[in-house]
């Protein structure tokens, strides 16, 4: 496996589409998906909740800023109040989120490393169709959250050891700065706060 010489990012985009073998794979894998959500719903209606679940869900109604755990995703839980209050709209975000980071991380890994058909497919079968991803979508908790946000960092990560440019460091730093905004940053402007006072 080794990179292409001639790559563009816009052949990225164009190249999921228009290859017949990436387009069956978008198309199967998003299919699958949502038989694999509709199929955990109908077995677990409701969410699963941990301890520290409820501690979310009180820091999103109060909209406090500083909690015993980073506020980040009770932001989150907050900004999808907004358009959906349900728990089973909660769930299809998470796994929505998850399975878009998943097809972005794999569909990157077939373009830059251009590994043979087989083994793309079965990486497929096995990144995509792994059940972990629904049980992780089904908790009120941050796991789903930093998982996608953890394979938007690598996918980032392996575009920048093949195109250093602006945009793709730029793209780095979103993503990075919105992880640390939503972890310290709810944490840091009351200390600042406290400590410009005092």
């Amino acid at each position: 496996m080794t990179f292409k010489d001639p790559l563009r990012p816009s052949d990225f985009f164009r190249g999921i589409w228009y290859n017949r073998e990436n387009r069956w794979l978008l198309i199967s894998s998003i299919i699958l998906s949502v038989v694999l959500i509709i199929i955990i719903l109908q077995l677990y209606p409701y969410p699963n909740f941990l301890p520290d679940s409820y501690s979310y869900i009180d820091a999103a109604f109060n909209n406090v800023n500083i909690n015993m755990w980073p506020v980040g995703y009770s932001k989150f839980l907050r900004f999808i109040s907004v358009f959906n209050r349900s728990s089973t709209g909660l769930v299809i975000v998470q796994y929505a989120l998850l399975q878009f980071s998943i097809l972005f991380f794999l569909f990157s890994i077939s373009y830059l490393l251009n590994p043979g058909k087989w083994l793309m497919r079965v990486l497929f079968a096995l990144i995509v169709l792994n059940p972990l991803w629904l049980y992780i979508a089904n908790f009120v908790s941050s796991d789903a959250l930093f998982a996608t946000c953890s394979l938007l960092w690598l996918t980032t990560l392996f575009w920048l050891i093949y195109q250093p440019d602006t945009r793709m460091f730029v793209a780095h730093a979103l993503i990075l700065a919105f992880v640390f905004l939503c972890a310290i940053m709810p944490c840091i402007i009351p200390l600042s706060a406290y400590w410009s006072s005092s």
